[in-house]
């Protein structure tokens, strides 16, 4: 009878793990860029999409904090596709 509840739950815990593991391989790593600070997030889009992320950016704000750091969509744009489309940025110094 011992046996029998092991193997029962031994069996749940396979599902249980079977379910849980495509949604941990799966997640993507959102790289932010260091020493970059925002308060919103039209400047960390055009950052992003300067450095090379076709997808833009984002500022990551903390709780209780005013300025963020700037965070890039995953998602390379590939060399050939980066002459076409909106992606031209205006550097000052």
């Amino acid at each position: 009878m011992a046996i029998q509840k092991f193997s029962y739950f031994l069996l749940l815990l396979l599902m249980v793990f079977a379910l849980i593991l495509p949604s941990i391989i799966s997640v993507e790593v959102i790289p932010c860029i260091p020493g970059s600070k925002c308060t919103n997030d039209m400047t960390c889009n055009e950052l992003c999409r300067f450095k090379g992320f076709s997808k833009g950016g984002f500022c990551q704000k903390y709780v209780h904090k005013t300025t963020g750091q700037c965070c890039c969509h995953p998602g390379f744009e590939s060399q050939e596709s980066s002459t076409s489309g909106d992606t031209n940025v205006l550097i000052t110094n």
